[in-house]
């Protein structure tokens, strides 16, 4: 597995790398430290193009390549590791059974970060010709790379799956996170957890809350959403607001999961060059059997399925009128009777099954 050390990714990446292993299968993990990010933390400001190839390609050179029987890369719109396998393709390196999977669909670092258009270009160009399968976390992708490569692409989808649900929360856990997470008894509470990514339409959400006639509490959880939002508690209608601004540790994750009334998505795709195909967190409220709602965008209807409400994008009034409808606890329950059902699609232990079958089918 080639991974970046941080982000998110490596969550995923290590969880998938655990159940592997116990299907008996050698699993390492290697990419980039810490300290090989192309963001310089120390000067604030991002290395140069040249150097960040410097450091990808000393990467390539300490790893043993030719000793898997398959290379997976895994890496984000801001990873280096993006540029693997340009390295390996200019000095002719063969990869055994190279396969890709494709966390973003955005890959501009190059283009946005490090201003070398040139390089963006290589990197396109070997995301569609470097590796021999793929690995597509909604159908929404496929045809995305597909469009792109201008060709078929040999691989499979396999729905993003959760990542928390081995988690146990203590008791005392759980009362401290309802205390951190202004949890209500008394109204339904409802969590949105992640950092403020440019898909997350918090304008949309916090207009929606003007339309809303039922009592809630929304608690909006991520590092830098107090500097992107500009309070901490607001009131909005008949909505009361919070902001939780900190870094979410995995046992928080399953707490905002496992405790939201149920799962909101006002994910949309963002201006700008950066492709947005879907969200890590909505596996974990459908797992957890949380009716879900979200907008018509990406992979997002693919992924809430009959598990909750899907509206048009920009509409407030009726993403407003779909949030009335599951503050009703009946109609709430006829979705999560439906979102349980589809639990078993967001499984770690489906996907690594489908991984396999993927790997194998590769290999021969």
């Amino acid at each position: 597995m080639i991974s970046p050390s941080s982000g998110g990714i490596d969550v995923y990446v290590n969880r998938l790398s655990e159940i592997l292993r116990e299907h008996n299968i050698l699993v390492d993990i290697d990419g980039s430290t810490k300290e090989e990010s192309a963001f310089d933390v120390a000067k604030r400001e991002w290395l140069s193009s040249d150097r960040v190839k410097e450091i990808v390609s000393k990467i390539a050179s300490r790893i043993d390549f030719d000793k898997y029987d398959s290379v997976i890369f895994h890496y984000g719109k801001n990873d280096i590791e993006q540029y693997l396998p340009v390295v390996l393709s200019n000095i002719g390196k063969k990869i055994n059974n190279p396969i890709y999977f494709t966390h973003f669909l955005s890959r501009n670092l190059f283009s946005q970060y490090l201003k070398d258009d040139k390089t963006q270009k290589e990197v396109e160009k070997a995301v569609c010709e470097f590796f021999k399968s793929y690995l597509f976390f909604g159908t929404f992708a496929r045809k995305y790379m597909e469009k792109q490569s201008g060709n078929s692409l040999s691989g499979v989808v396999s729905f993003l799956p959760e990542t928390h649900s081995h988690e146990i929360l203590s008791e005392s856990e759980i009362r401290e996170f309802k205390n951190t997470f202004n949890h209500s008894e008394s109204v339904p509470t409802v969590y949105l957890p992640g950092f403020p990514a440019n898909y997350k339409d918090h304008e949309f959400l916090v207009n929606s809350l003007t339309y809303v006639n039922k009592k809630m509490r929304l608690v909006i959880a991520g590092r830098g959403w107090y500097k992107k939002l500009g309070f901490d508690k607001k009131i909005i209608g008949k909505a009361e607001i919070y902001v939780v601004d900190k870094y979410l540790n995995s046992k928080e994750y399953k707490y905002l999961s496992s405790y939201s009334a149920f799962g909101i998505f006002p994910y949309r795709q963002p201006d700008g060059d950066e492709i947005f195909q879907g969200s890590g967190t909505i596996p974990n409220f459908i797992y957890e059997g949380k009716a879900c709602l979200g907008l018509n965008e990406a992979s997002v209807p693919e992924y809430i399925g009959s598990g909750g409400i899907i509206t048009l994008t920009g509409d407030t009034k009726l993403f407003a009128e779909a949030i009335d409808k599951l503050l009703d606890p009946k109609i709430r329950r006829i979705y999560e009777l439906e979102s349980e059902k589809r639990r078993d699609k967001f499984s770690i232990e489906t996907h690594a099954k489908e991984v396999i079958s993927l790997l194998n089918s590769t290999i021969k």
